[in-house]
């Protein structure tokens, strides 16, 4: 007797590129108070600042 296949379960669609990361408030708040935090720990006043301090450390 054949063995019995079982079907895959849950094939997964992919995700959109356009608004596949959708954020709640709350963790928007969350992100910015930790930017806002880094910002006044290294001595940074605007965002564009931080974003290329980030991006040297990463070496981008």
């Amino acid at each position: 007797m054949p063995a019995k296949k079982t079907p895959q379960k849950g094939a997964k669609k992919p995700a959109k590129a356009s608004g596949s990361l959708k954020l709640t408030e709350k963790e928007r708040a969350a992100l910015r108070k930790g930017a806002q935090a880094d910002m006044k720990k290294h001595g940074f006043k605007t965002v564009d600042e931080l974003i290329a301090y980030y991006d040297k450390q990463k070496g981008y």
